[in-house]
């Protein structure tokens, strides 16, 4: 028999083991590290009000598992809800049984159930997905370039690092942007979390009279020695040119030291600015 259901406490350590055979990149195969993931995993499922972890069971054994975020996006102007999954992982023994397909399945299901109009996912095969309804997204397209390749605009005086203390500010800034680009989603209180909490971030921010209005955030990148570094930009945000300006001023600043601007954006004229 077949069943498809939210997880219960007792799933996660086999579903830990499930999504570390299935993704060997994350390194999840010693127990120590299965149970590290499954406290994770389940401490999302319980206490993130977005996020909630599904398997596929035959006969009361887990052959399957994945995440479903419930997210806001704005569509035309409008915010509507929109549905997400990943962490769809199969276990190894189950491969090529139509366990994922029926998974996709449920969960096209469960939103469409909830009135839900779009769903969205990062394909690990985009025909897979495409035989089963999805269409493609916008090009996304990386930028690795001198930061002397970048425009210096005439100051960046109003640029300064961020900190927990502006993290009002800087959300009300990118829901102002988010509220005017299409296809955009809002953010979770756990991405703004991370995005404060994780230690290799670097955020930037570009404010006047006494509102951000842009900002950044970036990590280091080592090369091959301690001096040969790069700068991958995490997230740009923007409201007007000047904002704009000012952190590409604060990026063409760092050529003395750093080797490579790495952007990956969706915006398709970003190239106008090289």
């Amino acid at each position: 028999m077949i069943e498809t259901r939210a997880l219960l406490p007792e799933d996660f350590h086999t579903a830990a083991r499930i999504f570390g055979d299935a993704y060997p990149g994350f390194n999840i195969a010693t127990e120590e590290e299965r149970e590290r993931y499954s406290e994770r995993a389940q401490k999302l499922h319980e206490e993130e009000p977005i996020a909630h972890f599904h398997g596929l069971f035959r006969d009361g054994h887990m052959q399957g598992m994945m995440c479903f975020y419930d997210f806001t996006a704005n569509f035309h102007q409008t915010r509507i809800p929109m549905g997400g999954i990943g962490q769809v992982a199969v276990a190894l023994p189950h491969k090529k049984e139509h366990v994922a397909k029926e998974m996709m399945q449920y969960f096209l299901r469960h939103y469409r159930d909830r009135a839900t109009p779009l769903v969205t996912l990062y394909p690990f095969r985009p025909d897979f997905y495409r035989k089963m309804g999805f269409g493609y997204g916008t090009k996304m397209s990386q930028y690795r370039v001198k930061p002397s390749d970048l425009p210096k605009g005439p100051s960046k005086a109003n640029v300064r690092y961020l900190t927990e203390a502006d993290r009002e500010a800087l959300v009300a800034c990118y829901d102002r942007f988010m509220d005017r680009t299409h296809g955009m989603m809002a953010k979770s209180e756990r991405d703004i979390r991370r995005l404060f909490a994780a230690p290799q971030h670097r955020l930037v921010g570009f404010e006047k009279d006494g509102v951000i209005q842009g900002y950044l955030v970036f990590t280091f990148e080592t090369g091959d020695t301690f001096i040969l570094n790069d700068i991958q930009v995490q997230e740009l945000v923007y409201e007007n040119a000047e904002a704009l300006s000012e952190l590409m001023t604060f990026l063409h600043s760092q050529a003395d030291q750093i080797r490579h601007i790495i952007i990956n954006t969706q915006d398709e004229y970003f190239h106008y600015l090289l």
